[in-house]
């Protein structure tokens, strides 16, 4: 299983999403989100950045949490799509457990 930040499986040239869709195709790739809501998930997502790392993720007017969020590549590339709405992160770990295939090696 590989977890990766919104912003780290967005990619602005074609040809760099087609390499990592090629790479990650043998993975289990979770999409995990706030809220099913756009809007609260920009707002959660927004607020914790700030708060850890000093940033709004907006730059020069554009708001990169809300591309990456509504992103197809990220959509794409998940083979599940998580939403925490508050959950316990034990509560999503067995959300996303009970999913994950299991390796018939």
């Amino acid at each position: 299983m590989i977890a990766l930040g919104a912003g780290h499986s967005h990619f602005e040239d074609e040809e760099r999403f087609d390499e990592a869709a090629r790479v990650l195709g043998a993975a289990f790739v979770v999409f995990l989100l706030p809220s099913p809501d756009p809007a609260e998930s920009r707002r959660v997502l927004r607020e914790r950045c700030e708060r850890d790392k000093g940033t709004d993720w907006i730059r020069d007017g554009h708001d990169y949490l809300e591309e990456w969020i509504g992103s197809r590549q990220n959509l794409s590339l998940a083979d599940l799509v998580v939403f925490g709405d508050g959950r316990s992160p034990s509560d999503i770990a067995r959300q996303i457990a009970s999913a994950v295939p299991l390796d018939p090696a």
